[in-house]
């Protein structure tokens, strides 16, 4: 999905070491963004090698960016056994909107 956005908060960039599915350690980089269209507002990040790629281009608070979108609905079990979903959104392309 592409959309037009501002960027309402632009969070520090991280990395996690884990545990990867053959036992070895691994490391996974992300940036989150809180952005709107003016009516929705969302949180969305960059992964891996795009999220370091992505700081090269010096995005702000308030900038406009058009974004390629993935979006992604993660089932998940409460302590009650009851079925919860939540959305994942992952940026795989941002890029300032002039």
């Amino acid at each position: 999905m592409q959309q037009l956005a501002i960027i309402k908060q632009i969070f520090p960039i991280v990395d996690r070491q884990y545990t990867n599915q053959q036992g070895q350690p691994a490391v996974f980089t992300s940036q989150g963004f809180l952005l709107t269209d003016g009516i929705n507002t969302f949180f969305a990040e960059t992964t891996g090698n795009y999220a370091k790629a992505a700081l090269g281009l010096k995005l702000e608070v308030g900038m406009t960016v058009n974004v390629h979108l993935v979006v992604d609905a993660r089932k998940w079990q409460t302590q009650q056994g009851e079925d919860r979903y939540e959305n994942r959104v992952t940026i795989t392309n941002i890029a300032r909107w002039e």
